[in-house]
């Protein structure tokens, strides 16, 4: 398995959070799941990844989501 820098995974079905992990070396970290939830079942939706020099800025409209630091050195 080859490494992740962001996993990214929207969970509906009564969580309703998005999941955010890295993989290194093939060790999966520690799952993140703070945040608001602006997906609907179903629906389509448009995402923004910005990668930036030490995080990640992801932004389904509106307004930006979240601020991921980069886990990968």
């Amino acid at each position: 398995m080859g490494d992740k820098a962001l996993h990214f995974n929207p969970r509906f079905e009564g969580m309703n959070a998005v999941i955010r992990n890295t993989c290194q070396n093939g060790n999966w970290g520690q799952e993140e799941k703070h945040g608001y939830f602006p997906f609907r079942l179903g629906q389509p939706f448009e995402l923004k990844i910005t990668i930036e020099a030490n995080h990640y800025h992801v932004s389904p409209p509106p307004p930006l989501f979240l601020v991921n630091p980069h886990q990968q050195r």
